[in-house]
């Protein structure tokens, strides 16, 4: 264990959780889900702080000068998933500079594992029209923005709701469902990030439409592709951030429901190079498909290993002093004793399921899960209160 890490006395995380569920090859298992926060010093050294379990989901309402649709991003994912596939790396903050731009970068990088994403951040800006076509208006200067998907490609096209949707369709979802469910997402919703800027179906609405703020280093968005019709989304830039990633949106719906339509009915290429879905993925009804992706509620970019929890994350100019946000995660090995109803004990070594950085907050947390292959296909009612365990550090 490092020398800077002081764990509180006792079991740190003040709460933990057993939680029951599959594996990915089909075998009942029992995980118990633990974590532990950090504060993180300038020079990237953590602190223990304890722990409590997220049970719940967060979501907030974005900002938006949208009219009717006003989706919810996720602040935060529930940490009671009994498998993840891949450790999530999430990421929380601010993007700045010293002094007013119009564009900066701004890198996450993952030391010892193959991690590194660039950001291109770019001032307020909107469609015009110059010389019969389609232009981005000049940047407005900015020293602070949000790393949030909010500002990333994508939104709602309302413009081509109103000029093709079918009224009889949009008073039914209005008088079926309620105000809030309501606002969400429409059908001409970009599937990937209903939240964001410069999603368009049809040219009648481009001019004066925002365009994004934080885009991925080589897929920007080029505005002779700005307008395309709603079964191309799956050709449209990925939205560019580095915050959770929410379970309504594709390619994460897509574990528990069919994917959108799509011009060829395929899925998109980016998700097929990310490999997150078997291969006969379309041919099969969704009750059959593979359902442990969705867990992972990381921008599907940083979802992509399992870390060891000894790493270094570098997230350039997110400090709150404008420096490079760095945490030297702290290299902890804890483990579980774990005693079911029926079977022996057993030591269980944690995994790594979440690396949670908040930049303003200047905090670390790393939620961790140890499984167990039970023996048993059926646990009784009572089986939580007749399990023992214990979280070692």
């Amino acid at each position: 264990m490092q020398p800077f890490i002081r764990i509180p006395e006792g079991d740190p995380s003040t709460s933990s959780r057993l939680v029951a569920g599959e594996a990915p090859n089909g075998k009942r298992i029992v995980s118990v889900v633990f974590g532990m926060s950090f504060d993180v010093a300038r020079d990237g050294k953590c602190s223990a702080t304890g722990y409590e379990i997220a049970e719940d989901y967060v979501f907030a309402k974005v900002r938006t000068t949208a009219k009717h649709t006003k989706p919810s991003i996720l602040l935060r994912d529930t940490d009671l998933y009994a498998w993840r596939n891949f450790t999530d790396v999430v990421v929380q903050g601010v993007a700045r500079s010293d002094k007013p731009v119009r564009e900066l970068e701004v890198e996450l990088s993952v030391e010892r594992a193959k991690l590194a994403r660039k950001l291109h951040v770019t001032g307020d800006r909107y469609v015009d029209r110059a010389g019969g076509r389609l232009v981005a208006s000049e940047p407005e200067p900015f020293t602070e923005m949000v790393l949030g998907y909010e500002n990333a490609y994508g939104g709602t096209d309302e413009e081509a709701e109103d000029h093709q949707g079918s009224r009889a369709l949009l008073d039914f979802f209005t008088k079926s469902l309620d105000k809030e469910e309501n606002e969400e997402l429409s059908i001409y919703s970009y599937p990937r990030n209903p939240a964001g800027k410069g999603y368009l179906v049809h040219e009648v609405g481009a001019v004066g439409t925002p365009l994004p703020n934080l885009e991925f280093e080589g897929d920007r968005l080029r505005l002779s592709e700005l307008v395309k019709s709603q079964e191309h989304w799956g050709e449209r830039p990925y939205p560019a951030c580095f915050d959770w990633f929410s379970h309504a949106w594709f390619p994460r719906s897509g574990y528990l429901d069919d994917f959108p339509a799509t011009h060829d009915g395929k899925l998109p290429l980016a998700e097929r190079a990310l490999g997150l879905f078997e291969s006969d993925y379309e041919s099969k009804p969704p009750i059959e498909r593979a359902k442990h992706g969705y867990a992972n509620g990381a921008h599907p970019y940083l979802a992509r290993e399992r870390l060891e929890g000894r790493e270094k994350i570098r997230v350039t100019r997110t400090s709150i002093d404008g420096r490079d946000f760095v945490a030297e995660l702290p290299g902890l090995e804890p483990s579980v004793s774990l005693k079911l109803v029926g079977e022996g004990k057993v030591k269980l070594p944690g995994s790594l399921d979440l690396v949670l950085l908040d930049t303003e907050a200047e905090t670390l947390t790393l939620v961790y899960r140890a499984t167990h292959f039970r023996a048993a296909e059926h646990l009784p009612y009572d089986w939580i209160e007749k399990t023992e365990y214990r979280v070692d550090w």
